[in-house]
């Protein structure tokens, strides 16, 4: 477990690598391991060595520090080598008492385990989107081969595209362009009456107009 200052609690880390072990003196490991058995195979044993590693690897990763930062994977991975042979001569040292010894310790790679990985790429997938057009470029492309290159699909896929792309260059603009003050509004003028066309009524057009009879039509006029 690695604390981190995201993950105070700890982060897991594992390592994959090689770890050959050797009797440096038999007759002690005989006395205060085997005992009187016949025959005793490493899985015997096994236990009380990583019981042994496990603190060595976490002082070796940590080297002192209350945390470090979550791309720690990336600086262990380079300091492997490093970390590899500070493991081996501390591990050495303390199955020492018991007769056996390090031959070699060698760490291959770092990582992280399953749920925390998909937790990592899920991250990365958000930082990824924040470039909506090369994400939509990259989301036609894949819709292609999908689809087999079904024109109708690319065209769907290009159009929401764009429509995403002309939203959010939409939505930008407003922000960007700034506010004009408002104007108060004109003083509203008063209306003059319109001038009457006639002094009679014209029940047929339906207007004013002068005379008894109707220039338009020769209805009689109220």
């Amino acid at each position: 477990m690695i604390p981190t200052p995201e993950v105070p609690a700890g982060i897991p880390v594992g390592c994959n690598g090689n770890l050959i072990i050797t009797f440096r003196d038999y007759q002690v490991f005989i006395e205060k391991i085997a005992g009187i058995k016949d025959t005793f195979a490493i899985e015997d044993v096994s236990e009380r060595i990583l019981g042994e590693l496990n603190p060595i690897v976490a002082e070796a990763i940590l080297n002192g520090q209350q945390c470090i930062g979550v791309n720690a994977l990336l600086g262990l991975q380079m300091n492997s080598r490093k970390l590899s042979k500070q493991i081996e001569e501390e591990l050495d040292k303390e199955l020492f008492d018991i007769g056996l010894g390090v031959a070699d310790f060698t760490i291959q790679n770092f990582n992280y385990p399953e749920e925390v990985q998909r937790m990592a790429e899920k991250v990365a997938g958000q930082a990824f989107v924040g470039d909506v057009n090369r994400y939509a470029t990259i989301a036609m492309a894949d819709g292609m081969e999908k689809d087999g290159g079904n024109m109708g699909a690319m065209g769907a896929q290009m159009a929401m595209g764009m429509q995403m792309a002309s939203q959010m260059a939409g939505a930008m603009g407003q922000q960007a362009a700034p506010q004009q003050p408002a104007q108060p509004a004109a003083p509203a003028q008063p209306q003059q009456a319109a001038a009457p066309s006639g002094d009679r009524f014209c029940p047929n057009c339906r207007k004013m107009v002068n005379g008894k009879f109707c220039p338009d039509c020769g209805t009689p006029t109220v």
